[in-house]
């Protein structure tokens, strides 16, 4: 039976789309663990907390400095900071080149699922929601450690079929699409450290050409569920 408190672990994959995933950060697919626990009402209506972590492996072409990944050039991030904050800023990009990399991404989101089938062994829906996205990305560099943390909103696409072994037991196969609107940005490093204005960002992208908004990622996931309904 799907109706009651549902609590579902996940563990499985999770991936990135766009640009600064797969020609910037060379991202491939890492482990992705995660959750959903809430109600359902009458086998139709789920509504709940879903939230998730997860590791993707990157592959950095040596030589280029952390900001350079994702598009942005340091002597216009330089103009855009001094513009909007009235601090002149003094980038070194030789001590923020990579040597090492490493990215990240938790998410939490208040969810909605609609089920098809109310009743018997089979327990299939989709759903959505809106929350917040965590996109991170740790680098070595020659001037000591880098963290650069983008926060944003995201609405999921989410699908999953569950198979009931027993009454209040199931286990099954999820997917989820996160569209993500990003609206703040986070740097750490020797060179420049604290909140960056994501407006700031974009705008020292663009003039290079890079629209930061059509470029930094989406993420989906897929992931094997245990489901347990009370």
């Amino acid at each position: 039976s799907s109706k009651g408190f549902v609590l579902q672990p996940y563990v499985g994959t999770v991936g990135c789309t766009r640009a600064v995933c797969s020609n910037n950060l060379g991202a491939d697919p890492g482990i992705f663990v995660g959750g959903f626990v809430g109600g359902n009402v009458a086998g139709f209506f789920e509504i709940g907390l879903r939230g998730g972590w997860g590791r993707l492996r990157a592959d950095v072409a040596p030589g280029q400095d952390v900001l350079a990944l994702y598009g942005i050039d340091a002597g216009a991030l330089e103009q855009q900071v001094a513009a909007s904050t009235g601090i002149p800023l003094s980038l070194n990009t030789a001590a923020m080149t990579v040597t090492q990399s490493e990215l990240s991404v938790a998410d939490g989101a208040l969810a909605l699922r609609l089920h098809f089938v109310p009743r018997g062994r089979v327990a299939a829906y989709v759903g959505s929601g809106v929350g917040y996205q965590l996109f991170r990305g740790r680098f070595d560099t020659q001037g000591g450690p880098a963290r650069l943390d983008f926060h944003g909103l995201q609405v999921p696409i989410e699908g999953g079929l569950d198979v009931y072994v027993v009454r209040h037991l199931a286990f099954g196969a999820r997917f989820d699409y996160r569209l993500t609107y990003y609206l703040a940005a986070a740097l750490d490093h020797p060179e420049l450290s604290g909140a960056v204005p994501f407006s700031a960002l974009a705008g020292a992208a663009d003039t290079i050409g890079t629209d930061l908004r059509r470029t930094l990622p989406h993420f989906w996931s897929v992931a094997a569920t245990v489901r347990a309904s009370f």
